[in-house]
């Protein structure tokens, strides 16, 4: 699986981050401390859920990248609850930036965004496990969501 570099999830949340920044300075948006403190709550255990989420990658010597296959198939930690833990704190942390820029079209980036991961990322790294790691992976994705709960 080969990807652009800048069609990488990281680059995609960082350009869907500044959309909204300049969205927030277009529409001159009012700047709140509430929602400051709010939105930098929720990007904090954003950036918590990736930084967990990598972790569980190296204890289990299995690469991050997205465009490498797979040496583990890990199922524990942030990975019990979600699939796609790192994912899911990228779209957390466009949340947490539409909050603190009271910019509720941010809402809209983050579904683009997680339209987009999943067509382009998720799926295909899906087949990738699939292929790898058999009956593990499909009783794994049988019982642990995509992203979180029925989604």
């Amino acid at each position: 699986m080969r990807h652009n570099p800048l069609t990488l999830p990281p680059v995609i949340t960082l350009i869907g981050g500044s959309v909204i920044w300049a969205s927030a300075i277009w529409f001159d948006r009012p700047n709140l401390p509430i929602l400051a403190i709010i939105g930098g709550l929720i990007i904090c255990g954003a950036l918590g859920l990736i930084g967990w989420s990598i972790l569980y990658f190296r204890r289990q010597k299995t690469p991050v990248m997205p465009n490498r296959t797979p040496t583990d198939l890990i199922s524990g930690g942030p990975f019990a609850f979600s699939r796609n833990p790192i994912y899911l704190g990228m779209a957390l942390a466009l949340v947490g930036w539409s909050i603190w820029q009271a910019e509720w079209i941010g809402l809209l980036v983050t579904a683009g965004f997680i339209a987009w991961v999943t067509a382009n990322h998720i799926r295909p790294e899906e087949k990738v496990v699939t292929a790898t790691f058999g009956d593990q992976a499909t009783r794994y994705f049988e019982t642990t969501p995509r992203w979180i709960g029925p989604l």
